[in-house]
């Protein structure tokens, strides 16, 4: 139980070492991390139009 606890804290401290090795990367190419966010964000709001219009075409034809 312990050493399965221990492995656990292990894998979990080596995650964190890769999470913060990748932040420190994004941080030295700010703008590639908010263009990325832009782009998902406008293609989010494309996908919510587009859904917007087809659910609004279904309303009008089971009328």
């Amino acid at each position: 139980m312990v050493v399965c606890l221990y492995e656990g804290a292990d894998d979990m401290q080596k995650r964190i070492l890769r999470m913060n090795d990748y932040n420190q990367k994004m941080e030295e190419k700010p703008g590639i991390s908010a263009l990325l966010v832009t782009v998902f964000f406008l293609i989010s709001c494309g996908f919510m139009v587009l859904f917007g219009k087809a659910a609004e075409l279904l309303i009008s034809l089971m009328r």
